[in-house]
C-alpha cells in the first residue's frame, strides 16, 4: 500500500509531474532573483567590473529589472495552469468515480487543490536550489561590465513563504480545475 502524500503526488501522471515541477521551480527562482535586486539598498551602486551592470546598480532602472523578472514568471504560471489541464479526461474519468461513491463537489475541489498543490510545494521547495544555481551564474561579470546580480543581497527569512506562496498558487490551480 502506498502512502497518501505519494499517491497524491502521482496522481495525475509523471507527464504532468513533472511539468509542474519544472514550472513551479522556474517560478520560485525567478521570483528570488526578483527579490535579491529589489533588496538593494537605493544607494547601492558599485557599476563597473568589479561590480553590478548598470541597470541593475542605477537605482532608477532597477524596479524595471525586477518588474521585467516578473513578467518572466507569467508564461512559466500559464504553463502550470496548462499542465494541471493536460490530465483533464483521465481526471474526469476519476472525478466521476469518486462521485458516484459520494464524493461532493468540494471534496473533489480539496483533492485538486491537494494533488497539485502537493506537486508545487515540491517545484517551489527545489527552486531554492535552482535559484542558488542562478545566482552562482549571475555573479559572473557579464562582457566586462560587471555582474547581473550583487553577492551581497540575498532573500532571507522570507525564501520559504516565497517557496509556499507558489505552492499556494499550484493549488489554487488544482482546486479551479
Amino acid at each position: 500500500m502506498r502512502p497518501l502524500w505519494l499517491t497524491l503526488l502521482l496522481a495525475g501522471g509523471r507527464g504532468r509531474l513533472g511539468l509542474v515541477v519544472g514550472a513551479t521551480a522556474a517560478v520560485t527562482s525567478l521570483l528570488l532573483v526578483a527579490a535579491s535586486i529589489a533588496r538593494l539598498p537605493r544607494t547601492y551602486l558599485r557599476q563597473g567590473t568589479d561590480g553590478l551592470v548598470g541597470v541593475v546598480a542605477e537605482p532608477g532602472t532597477r524596479p524595471g529589472v525586477v518588474l521585467a523578472l516578473l513578467l518572466m514568471t507569467v508564461p512559466l504560471l500559464l504553463l502550470l495552469d496548462q499542465a494541471v489541464r493536460l490530465g483533464s479526461t483521465a481526471r474526469i474519468r476519476r472525478a466521476e468515480a469518486l462521485r458516484v461513491a459520494g464524493a461532493t463537489a468540494g471534496d473533489l475541489r480539496r483533492w485538486g487543490a491537494a494533488e497539485v498543490g502537493l506537486t508545487a510545494l515540491v517545484g517551489g521547495l527545489l527552486g531554492v536550489p535552482l535559484w542558488l544555481l542562478l545566482r552562482l551564474a549571475l555573479l559572473e561579470p557579464v562582457g566586462g561590465s560587471g555582474a547581473l546580480l550583487p553577492d551581497d543581497a540575498g532573500p532571507g527569512w522570507w525564501t520559504w513563504p516565497v517557496a509556499a506562496a507558489v505552492a499556494a498558487y499550484g493549488a489554487l490551480v488544482g482546486a479551479r480545475s
